[in-house]
């Protein structure tokens, strides 16, 4: 994670969204008397929020007691199916 203040933001901006876009890296942008901001790709922020969303509620508990059972030894092994063949089923 990159740490910049405002002042080098503001005057290379456009340089530092080309480096966050190209190093795949959020970067925190501190100002004086400010919480730090976090900048980073959209597709980042809505794959986070994704995941919270599945991790929340009833979502996250059956996750979590899934992913438990899976690695108690519990579960069944398939084949993977192609797209197109799901819909036959």
């Amino acid at each position: 994670m990159k740490l910049i203040q405002f002042s080098e933001a503001r005057n290379n901006l456009s340089k530092v969204f080309d480096q966050i876009e190209n190093d795949a890296e959020e970067t925190v942008i501190t100002r004086s008397g400010h919480d730090p901001m976090v900048v980073l790709p959209l597709h980042w922020y809505n794959s986070m929020r994704e995941t919270l969303y599945l991790l929340e509620g009833v979502n996250g508990r059956v996750l979590t007691e899934r992913i438990a059972d899976m690695e108690a030894g519990g579960g069944e092994p398939h084949d993977l199916r192609d797209a197109e063949d799901v819909g036959e089923a």
